[in-house]
């Protein structure tokens, strides 16, 4: 990393981990979506993802209609209604990395508790 701060670096692949971790299989996110998340400036996020593509962490991509095609009956609809989303992802590399074994970790456990509050609330319904 040259001239950004390995925390900066870490904080955005934490980012990038965590909002990959998504419910709709969602994987392409713009360096605006990365820099809110982020709370840093977008023009310092972007000099960042250039520094995670150069180190193999990161990488350009597009996400669209080829993603989501199959999961309707009418595949011309889906395809008029999803404009493809061109931004960056994590690579095999990336998933590896123990930010992403983190960021996993902690999307499940959100799941469960989630989970754990519906039950409850089912039970206090039959009551």
């Amino acid at each position: 990393m040259r001239n950004i701060s390995n925390a900066e670096c870490k904080k955005v692949l934490r980012v990038m981990c965590e909002m990959a971790q998504n419910l709709f299989d969602v994987s392409v996110f713009t360096s605006q979506e990365i820099a809110i998340q982020a709370e840093m400036p977008r023009c310092k996020v972007l000099k960042i993802i250039h520094e995670l593509r150069d180190d193999g962490f990161v990488e350009r991509a597009s996400q669209g209609c080829p993603a989501i095609e199959t999961y309707g009956e009418v595949v011309e609809l889906l395809c008029d209604a999803a404009p493809p989303r061109n931004g960056w992802s994590l690579t095999e590399k990336a998933r590896e990395s123990a930010a992403y074994k983190a960021a996993v970790e902690e999307f499940d456990r959100s799941l469960e508790e989630w989970a754990k509050g519906l039950c409850k609330e089912d039970k206090n319904k039959d009551e």
